[in-house]
Formats: structure tokens, sequence, C-alpha cells
């Protein structure tokens, strides 16, 4: 059963890898990161080193709630597909007795 799991866990998360690359390949998503970039690149550049550092801290700490979400996001996207299928199959197994 741990293999299964483990199987499992890592299908997941390869499969988040895969939808994050193919998102970070749309040319809407490199525009918005270009902005933010150049937004906190002006933000920084025109702040003192006291900002700077709160700054730095701030971002730190919006990517780790933000990668909090996403993995919650994905992994329950995931058990719900799996339900999903486990579903379709008790239906499909009925429907041919």
């Amino acid at each position: 059963m741990r293999d299964v799991i483990s199987a499992l866990r890592e299908y997941k998360n390869n499969r988040i890898d895969e939808i994050v690359n193919h998102i970070a390949l749309t040319p809407e998503y490199k525009k918005i990161t270009q902005d933010i970039k150049t937004a906190y690149e002006n933000i920084l550049k025109n702040s003192n080193d006291n900002l700077r550092g709160w700054l730095e801290k701030y971002e730190e700490m919006i990517l780790g709630k933000e990668d909090i979400v996403f993995q919650n996001l994905y992994q329950q996207a995931f058990a719900d597909g799996l339900d999903v299928g486990i579903l379709i199959g008790k239906i499909l197994f009925k429907v041919q007795k």
C-alpha cells in the first residue's frame, strides 16, 4: 500500500511541475511576471535600506503563503480527481452487471 501512496504522490508532484511549467510559458504569465519584477525593482530602488529589508521579508512571506495554498489546492484537486474516477468505475461496473 505504501508503494501505491508513494507512486501517487510522485505522480501528483510531477503533474504539478508540468502544470506550473506550462503556465510559466504563456505570454500572459510572462508579461505579468515581468511587470511585477519591474515594479518591485522600482520600489526597492526608491526605498531606504530599512524599507528594503521589510520589502524583501514581505516578498518571502507572500511566496511562502502562495506555496502553501497551491500545494493544498493541487493535492485536493488530485484527490478529487481520484474520487471521481472511483465513482465512475463503480457506476460503470453497476451498468455492466
